[in-house]
């Protein structure tokens, strides 16, 4: 009877603790997808996410890209390496992250990888200031992404909100049809709803 006790006792607990894990995986959803942060869990000595670039690290980038399996690590490795670059926020980084975006495209195109490396070279180049150019990159990662819509990215919210920024009205009715092609993942994370409707209401008072 005391077992028989101690278990109803502990069951209600279970319940509790089962919704907290649910919680806290659904926070953690939210930051991983939201954020950018693609690979957070990971450690700054990791071969590819480095957060120099001198000519000893490329070196050793370039060595051991060489030793990975197949085409697919080998761009899967390009695109992380520049995303870790474009994350410093620091000029020379974000041209050496353009450059691995750039041999990511012509050396390794894999059809799972060209949107997201497409996406970074967009975001390197729109925080160079270099806009044209990162209009021309984001469009060809919805080209990439609609040819193998298997690997969602958040290229169309980037895409908006640089529109929006620059206040590049004759792109407003474009970043709509992306928002209503590619927006329906956004509402799973509040974070992205918010940048989604963002978007709307500012194309909405520009009409």
């Amino acid at each position: 009877l005391w077992l028989f006790g101690l278990l109803r006792s502990i069951t209600p607990l279970k319940g509790v603790l089962r919704i907290l894990a649910r919680s806290l995986s659904g926070l953690f959803l939210v930051f991983y997808h939201t954020l950018g942060r693609h690979h957070a869990l990971m450690t700054q000595t990791d071969w590819f996410r480095r957060t120099t670039w001198t000519a000893a690290d490329a070196a050793d980038f370039d060595a051991r890209l060489k030793r990975s399996r197949n085409r697919w690590n080998q761009a899967q490795y390009l695109y992380i390496q520049a995303q870790a670059l474009v994350e410093t926020g620091q000029a020379p980084l974000l041209e050496h992250a353009i450059a691995l975006c750039d041999r990511g495209i012509r050396d390794f195109p894999e059809l799972g990888m060209l949107a997201g490396t497409h996406l970074v070279k967009a975001n390197a180049l729109t925080d160079l200031g270099r806009y044209e150019a990162a209009i021309d990159e984001y469009r060809a990662a919805v080209s990439a992404q609609r040819s193998y819509p298997g690997m969602q990215h958040p290229t169309h919210l980037y895409f908006g909100e640089l529109a929006v920024a620059l206040r590049r009205l004759e792109l407003y009715g474009e970043i709509e049809q992306l928002l209503d092609s590619f927006g329906d993942g956004d509402r799973l994370f509040p974070a992205m709803a918010f940048r989604h409707y963002y978007l709307r209401a500012m194309i909405a008072e520009a009409q």
